[in-house]
């Protein structure tokens, strides 16, 4: 009693070798599985997501960033497998701070804009109320 022995070459193609008679024993096989291994990125300092917590936390934004930088400092100090998925948490963690920043920043020159413009209207209502003369059609 006669088995097959094959063999796939480069190509993808598989290719009849000899045959293995029943009174031989095939060699184990050893698989090995190259995988490219993916670049795992190491996190931004915890306090730059405090200080963002802090100062630019617009909408909740970079509350959000926090909790997602701790738990993805979880997931890189169990290692494995699991730093992969930290890499993708922390840059969601980033584009979430960013975000609370800049929400933040453009919510506070909206801000002063009005206020500006505030003081203005105050001003003019200030000098129409004390001296009414002063804004004559003449």
């Amino acid at each position: 009693m006669s088995t097959p022995f094959i063999k796939a070459n480069g190509n993808g193609q598989v290719q009849q070798v000899g045959s293995i008679q029943a009174h031989q024993q095939p060699a184990p096989m050893q698989i090995v599985v190259n995988q490219p291994m993916g670049s795992a990125e190491r996190a931004d300092n915890g306090v730059l997501y405090w200080l963002a917590c802090l100062f630019c936390n617009c909408c909740g934004l970079s509350a959000m960033a926090l909790v997602l930088h701790c738990a993805a400092s979880g997931l890189w100090e169990q290692g494995g497998h699991n730093q992969s998925g930290a890499s993708g948490v922390w840059r969601k963690a980033r584009q979430m701070r960013m975000a609370g920043c800049i929400c933040s920043i453009i919510g506070l020159i909206i801000g002063i804009i009005i206020l500006v413009k505030w003081w203005l209207v105050a001003d003019v209502i200030w000098v129409l109320a004390t001296d009414p003369e002063s804004f004559n059609d003449n």
